[in-house]
């Protein structure tokens, strides 16, 4: 079974490498997608979002950012969790 995914990726490029001018936001799946994109390998971008080490090539014009995001069945279990525990407390009270 495959876990169920935690986040995204997106990438923000710029017209130039001044970072002022943004000219396209581009979801991902995967870092290894985004390398592809960008023209370098997953290993370089990695380190590159780590700042691990400075921007170089076309890294020069983009930034990454990571979202999270929740599963429907996260969702669902949260709501659940929440109104067990409304309830709870609604019990609670009309016993007092």
């Amino acid at each position: 079974m495959v876990a169920a995914k935690t986040h995204k990726w997106e990438l923000i490029v710029y017209t130039d490498a001044s970072k002022h001018d943004v000219a396209r936001v581009l979801p991902f799946e995967t870092m290894r997608d985004m390398a592809l994109a960008v023209g370098c390998t997953h290993s370089i971008l990695s380190s590159y979002y780590h700042d691990l080490i400075n921007a170089r090539g076309n890294c020069k014009y983009i930034t990454i950012h990571k979202k999270n995001v929740q599963s429907a069945d996260a969702q669902v279990k949260r709501l659940n969790a929440g109104n067990s525990h409304t309830w709870v407390l609604l019990a609670g009270n009309s016993h007092a």
